[in-house]
């Protein structure tokens, strides 16, 4: 299963439509966020020190590929145990789960919302894209072939 993740991961960030990313604008988004792009990030989440970039809407589903992309206005700067701990969940499902006091979710969730406001593009991929089933049936492979080298590797044990 943790296979199948890593090759769906792998397939969706080789599709995934993607930024420039230029200094201007990720300084821009940083800017947005209220924070200081000449400083240490802080987790949009939380506030701890950001060391890793969340998607807000994951790029993997249901082990496919989820249309959503890695542009600027699908990423949150992020601390590590945030991105590991919210995974595929709803960014606001994830702030609920957050211990903090009301005001500041609050205040983050509407840094957030405003955020994606300005950030967000829209030119998701469509279901039933060409380049996203064949994508898929490469993939399929793949974890066939893994599949048949695995029991390959238990009958000569």
């Amino acid at each position: 299963a943790s296979r199948e993740s890593t090759i769906a991961h792998a397939f969706a960030s080789a599709i995934a439509p993607n930024d420039e990313f230029e200094d201007e604008k990720i300084r821009d988004a940083i800017l947005w966020l209220g924070q200081d792009p000449d400083r240490d990030l802080r987790c949009a989440y939380c506030d701890a020190d950001a060391k890793t970039w969340d998607h807000v809407a994951g790029i993997v589903k249901s082990k496919r590929f989820s249309g959503f992309s890695h542009r600027i206005g699908n990423l949150l700067p992020c601390c590590e145990h945030c991105n590991s701990s919210k995974g595929n969940l709803d960014w606001k499902m994830y702030m609920s789960k957050i211990e903090m006091p009301e005001k500041k979710r609050q205040k983050q969730i509407s840094l957030i919302q405003s955020y994606l406001d300005q950030f967000t593009v829209s030119d998701i991929l469509p279901e039933g894209c060409p380049e996203i089933d064949e994508m898929e049936e490469i993939k399929g492979q793949i974890i066939a072939l893994m599949v048949k080298a695995d029991e390959i590797g238990r009958a000569h044990v």
